[in-house]
């Protein structure tokens, strides 16, 4: 992590496209695949990873107007519309998604005469109690299977600058905030309404928050230096590194991946039961260790100049990873997709294959385009700024500044 306008860190890319291949996959149900994610290898899974690195990236796209400088009305206001305006974009991207993705499974249980489609979803109270889930997917209190982390992520840039001017007094100030909030849900339990079978939001916005400003403070961190005071620190480094790695160790001993081959099923490492709730809508503690702990790996282990990152399978990563929010919605709808095709299909291994493959694909090629479209915007911005130049150089004043200094062929 580096200091606004310093190189982008191709790293944090890298681990974001790696989240959304994840998610694309893990949002099939019944691919072979999914064992080989992270979530069958401990507790944390790429869902923690995606809230964790989108507070990293946010702080360097909204942080530094409220950051410098006196902290006015005119100043704040600048510094939340880009923000809100963001929100809102997501807001009506959701609704959107929703109703897409309800289309599609609406046509496949017509077509495939499967109401499980939508039941499975969550989605099957659209035609039980239409109006009630249209009125729900308005206010965000109806969010159907999978489709429920564009909306925390929402909430969380709605209270960013909020964040950020605790901020201003101090790293601790939100950090503390967050951790208390965090604290309290994991006694209580409070989440917000959902209309679908769970009742709540699936992430519960008020536990997940401190994953999204622990990624804030990160980068703050960062950018003001105080982090390399921290990695000077060696043998402190070395210390947390050999816990994280331990910690690490005893998840996989605890999700016992080896129990997914059937000669296998019943060894048991850990007595699971022994152990505290390892829940995932309220981010218990030991999901949140598990990926704070893997996360300081993948930042002591993997160098910013790593020569593998310039490989080819790291590239496309890179590149999706910087298009995280749109490549995230077409993977949803892809997601969906794929799932009515092996289901209808019988889960056969070489559909599946070809499935996450052309997915995967898909999601990349997408990402091309636009950052293609991304670099044909700057190189007009830059023509057309040059051409704002050029009546300058032909100006009375420059003319005669450029006669003055022709040498003499006299």
């Amino acid at each position: 992590m580096g200091a606004p306008g310093q190189d982008r860190d191709v790293r944090l890319d890298m681990l974001r496209g790696m989240a959304l291949v994840i998610i694309f996959i893990t949002h099939v149900p019944g691919l072979v695949f999914a064992g080989l994610t992270p979530r069958a290898f401990g507790f944390a899974d790429a869902a923690e990873a995606f809230v964790l690195l989108a507070g990293l990236a946010a702080y360097f796209a909204y942080a530094p107007t409220f950051l410098h400088g006196e902290m006015g009305f005119s100043r704040m206001a600048r510094g939340a519309f880009p923000i809100f305006t963001r929100v809102w974009q997501l807001y009506i991207t959701h609704v959107a998604l929703v109703l897409l993705i309800t289309g599609i499974l609406a046509y496949a249980a017509q077509r495939f005469g499967d109401p499980d489609y939508l039941e499975s979803g969550g989605l099957d109270i659209l035609l039980s109690a239409p109006a009630d889930a249209v009125r729900g997917i308005v206010t965000l209190t109806f969010l159907p299977h999978f489709l429920d982390i564009l909306p925390l992520y929402i909430l969380f840039l709605a209270g960013m600058p909020l964040v950020l001017l605790a901020l201003r007094l101090h790293w601790l100030v939100p950090l503390a905030a967050s951790l208390a909030l965090y604290g309290w849900t994991q006694v209580t339990w409070v989440n917000i309404p959902n209309i679908n079978a769970s009742s709540v939001w699936f992430f519960n916005p008020f536990a997940w928050q401190v994953l999204f400003v622990a990624g804030i403070v990160m980068s703050h961190l960062g950018a003001t230096g105080r982090l390399d005071g921290l990695f000077a620190r060696r043998r402190l480094v070395r210390a947390v590194t050999v816990l994280a790695l331990g910690y690490v160790a005893f998840t996989f001993l605890a999700a016992g991946p080896w129990r997914q081959i059937g000669s296998l099923a019943n060894v048991e490492v850990l007595d699971v039961a022994l152990l505290p709730l390892v829940d995932k809508t309220n981010l218990t503690p030991l999901r949140l260790l598990d990926a704070f702990a893997k996360f300081w790996l993948l930042a002591v282990l993997i160098s910013r100049t790593a020569p593998w990152l310039a490989s080819l399978p790291a590239r496309l990563l890179i590149l999706a990873g910087r298009h995280s929010l749109p490549v995230f919605v077409l993977g949803l709808v892809l997601s969906t997709v794929a799932t009515v095709i092996t289901k209808e299909t019988g889960y056969v291994l070489w559909v599946q294959a070809l499935v996450v493959l052309a997915g995967v694909a898909v999601m990349i090629g997408f990402a091309g385009l636009l950052d293609w479209q991304a670099r044909q915007i700057k190189n007009e911005a830059a023509a057309r700024a040059a051409q704002r130049a050029a009546p300058a150089a032909t100006a009375p004043g420059s003319l005669m500044a450029t006669v003055a200094a022709e040498p003499s062929t006299k």
